[in-house]
């Protein structure tokens, strides 16, 4: 018995093929490029995105005689796609990172309205959501916009392509800022806020919800039958949980990829009065809790850049810090090259090396940027327990998990046991745990037997936390002594 699970995230698309429940048989990746036509835009050709899943499914689908069950998906979040009554593109593909609508979201996060529409929806008030992007179109695209027949996202797009319908499903709906996630309804005042009706938006369906009779051309590309179930899945973070068996009470994720995120899943929302946290849907009822940084390890490419280092030559650097710098010695980073989404929701906010001395090296630099994506995301942990989560075990996810200094650093930051999974491809697991539960072939998501082999776990250094939680101190200070002055920099950009 086999299933695909296709994971489409910001850089590529993977597949996974999983036999038995139990092995991985292969993992493809297919990468596109992300474009920028202007400044804070981020766009992704759909045709591309298209092409990218169609060869993925098609590659690992070759050469299987029989017993493919199924095909499952897990999607990047926050995406928006406008298209004609044909299903017909009229905009790329404008992705999470996006900026474009950063004015429409700062008037609107700390007004009743914009209060309400977090509340019901989970989504903080930021221009990754669509609920801001699809304001901004209206306002600066309005051809394009009146012309639009449905606004989707990436999977929406594709399920459209491969279906003939226009469906979300509630996981990515509730990353919307468009969709009530108690009554899993898209939200009218969060439409009106956004100039549209429930109609132009696709029908909210579960996300165990399966599929038949694919288009016979898309099944032929594919190199499927028609006729082979497809589930609809749900978004990647969520997903990650869900496939790294983080499913206890007090069970953490984090993962650090491009961007870099901390959840938890949980039966109740946390509510956030600072709109610092998310609350997305991953089933019917469950939610996945926590926040997500825009800097993650995209940050390595930067300092790589900056320290004339290939990009190749970095782990290897990375796994030799201890040797040359025992601590950053007084050195911090504000990690925000690329605005702030949680904890502090900024997009004007900016990096900045701070305590820089003479004696510095570029090792110290190195140290500082690893410290400071860490000490970002124990802010983000810090405001979840306050808001009642906790955490008693970390469990860690993305490309950041090759590099055995940063994940040892992970567990003396947080003082936390960590668990490196036997598999990175945490979103695709989940994917296909979710798939084989709605197709009947898993009972419950606990049994899947992935989860009982290969797993590590590292233990926390408490004597280096000691050092690292006074650095933390300080760390967290040091946003809001420099908020003006920051602001005031974003004005000269």
């Amino acid at each position: 018995m086999y299933i695909i699970a296709i994971d489409i995230g910001t850089t590529s698309c993977k597949g996974l093929l999983l036999g038995d429940m139990k092995e991985e048989l292969k993992v493809l990746k297919v990468p596109y490029p992300t474009l920028s036509p202007q400044t804070n835009y981020k766009e992704q050709d759909p045709i591309v995105l298209y092409e990218a899943v169609v060869k993925c499914i098609r590659s690992i689908a070759t050469d299987l005689d029989e017993g493919l069950v199924g095909i499952s998906f897990s999607v990047a979040m926050h995406s928006l796609i406008a298209v004609d009554e044909q299903g017909l593109p009229l905009t790329n593909c404008i992705i999470w990172s996006d900026a474009r609508s950063e004015e429409y979201a700062n008037q609107l996060k700390n007004t009743d309205l914009g209060k309400s529409i977090y509340r019901h929806t989970g989504t903080p008030i930021h221009p990754m959501s669509p609920l801001c992007k699809i304001a901004w179109l209206r306002d600066h695209q309005a051809e394009v916009f009146e012309k639009t027949h449905q606004f989707l996202s990436i999977k929406s797009y594709l399920f459209y392509r491969f279906f003939g319908v226009f469906v979300e499903d509630y996981s990515l709906a509730s990353a919307t800022g468009l969709f009530d996630i108690e009554s899993k309804t898209w939200f009218a005042p969060a439409l009106e806020f956004a100039g549209i009706t429930a109609d132009r938006l696709p029908k909210p369906v579960s996300v165990e919800e399966i599929f038949l009779e694919m288009n016979p051309k898309v099944a032929d590309a594919c190199g499927i039958q028609k006729d082979l179930p497809v589930v609809i899945g749900a978004s990647d973070g969520c997903l990650a949980n869900l496939g790294m068996a983080a499913l206890e009470t007090g069970a953490t994720v984090i993962t650090i990829g491009t961007s870099a995120a901390i959840r938890q899943i949980s039966k109740t929302i946390i509510a956030n009065e600072e709109q610092q946290l998310f609350n997305y849907l991953l089933t019917d009822d469950n939610y996945v809790n926590g926040g997500a940084s825009n800097n993650g390890a995209v940050l390595l490419e930067w300092v790589a850049n900056l320290l004339k280092t290939p990009q190749a030559d970095l782990y290897e650097q990375i796994e030799q810090l201890d040797s040359q710098c025992k601590t950053s010695e007084g050195l911090f980073f504000l990690p925000y090259l690329l605005g702030e989404r949680a904890p502090i929701w900024d997009a004007n906010a900016s990096g900045a090396f701070i305590g820089l001395r003479t004696s510095h090296t570029p090792a110290h630099l190195l140290r500082a940027t690893l410290e400071g994506i860490l000490f970002n995301l124990l802010q983000i942990q810090k405001a979840m327990e306050i808001d009642g989560a906790n955490t008693q075990r970390i469990y860690v996810s993305g490309g950041f998990t090759q590099s055995k200094f940063w994940v040892q650093l992970l567990a003396d930051i947080f003082a936390c046991e960590v668990v490196l999974p036997k598999s990175g491809e945490a979103s695709a697991h989940g994917a296909a745990i979710l798939g084989l539960h709605a197709l009947g072939y898993l009972d419950r998501f606990e049994d899947y037997p992935f989860f009982k082999t290969g797993k590590k776990v590292i233990q926390p250094n408490l004597e280096a936390n000691k050092i690292y939680q006074k650095y933390f101190d300080i760390y967290g200070q040091l946003y809001e002594e420099l908020k003006t002055s920051l602001d005031k920099i974003a004005i000269l950009r």
